[in-house]
């Protein structure tokens, strides 16, 4: 919608001729659209398509090795009592503290620091 007169509300306004639309205006209009009703599959706003954070992977990886390594090498306990609560959301008055204690390593495990040679084991 243009406005065809000037419109001043508040101290403030528009000049005529100006466009007044909201943010779906675009993608309703009919100009330079074959169908306005038919949904634009190009069209992805919030962080799809095109624009879609390049490293979200990268990171959804990073987070999969870390939970991997911290469950296999860490074991985990309720450092206090803490009861939750569900509304609006779950949450724990305490924050739920949790003792964390590196595990002991059992058995014959080779490490990065513990490289050896093809030769010294024969």
């Amino acid at each position: 919608m243009s406005v065809d007169e000037e419109t001043r509300r508040g101290g403030g306004g528009s000049g005529r001729g100006c466009f007044l639309g909201g943010l779906e205006a675009g993608e309703s209009s009919s100009r330079g659209v074959a169908n306005p009703t038919t949904p634009n599959t190009h069209f992805m706003p919030f962080g799809g398509g095109p624009r879609l954070c390049a490293g979200s992977e990268l990171a959804k990886l990073e987070m999969a090795v870390f939970i991997h390594y911290l469950v296999l090498n860490f074991s985990w306990s309720l450092a206090a009592s803490d009861q939750a609560y569900a509304f609006p959301f779950v949450d724990f008055p305490k924050g739920l503290p949790v003792a964390v204690k590196r595990l002991q390593k059992t058995g014959p495990q080779n490490s990065e620091n513990d490289v050896v040679d093809r030769d010294e084991r024969e």
